[in-house]
């Protein structure tokens, strides 16, 4: 292992869209229509960053222009010293997406664990792998909104019933239906 392999720590990232009701979203991760979309109050989310936390709400760089920009104001930071190469690959990598994914809208909350994280991991199962996750310190007032999918067939008490059995006190206002027609 080189000395670069060994300070390089794992790195989780969230991934939420600034849309709330977008066809394509629901298509590609919302269960063709049938999920529910949380909005969450991303005031609450920038304030997560603490002395034990390293955690960044950052909005994703789709063009070419906004990308280059962002790695050439981080190599000038590199060169008069006031940032390191961990720095850029921790904050700037993960924020550059291919244009053809600009319609997502998408935000990323990255997190990078300090050996004294307060953070609880998980592990899980996908694809056959043991996969390791961070469980976010939800709370009441991280949820602002829910939008049932244009296929959904759950109801708001319902939606109601499972967060506030999770500890969140969501009212059925909070809960709409998907505006978009689904053929």
């Amino acid at each position: 292992m080189t000395k670069l392999e060994e300070n390089i720590f794992p790195t989780y990232i969230s991934c939420f869209s600034k849309d709330k009701d977008s066809l394509s979203q629901w298509r590609g991760y919302g269960d063709d229509g049938r999920g529910i979309a949380i909005g969450f109050n991303s005031e609450v989310l920038n304030n997560l960053r603490d002395n034990d936390n390293d955690i960044h709400l950052k909005q994703i760089a789709y063009h070419d222009n906004l990308q280059n920009a962002i790695l050439d104001d981080a190599l000038i930071r590199y060169i008069i010293g006031v940032s390191d190469i961990k720095d850029w690959a921790y904050h700037i990598l993960p924020v550059f997406k291919p244009i053809g994914f600009k319609e997502e809208q998408e935000w990323r909350l990255i997190f990078i664990p300090k050996e004294n994280t307060g953070l609880k991991p998980n592990l899980y199962f996908q694809n056959g792998k043991l996969r390791q996750c961070y469980e976010l310190p939800l709370s009441n007032g991280f949820i602002s909104e829910i939008v049932l999918g244009p296929k959904c067939n759950l109801e708001p008490i319902d939606i109601v019933i499972f967060f506030r059995a999770f500890g969140f006190d969501i009212e059925e206002s909070q809960i709409v239906k998907s505006e978009l027609s689904y053929r």
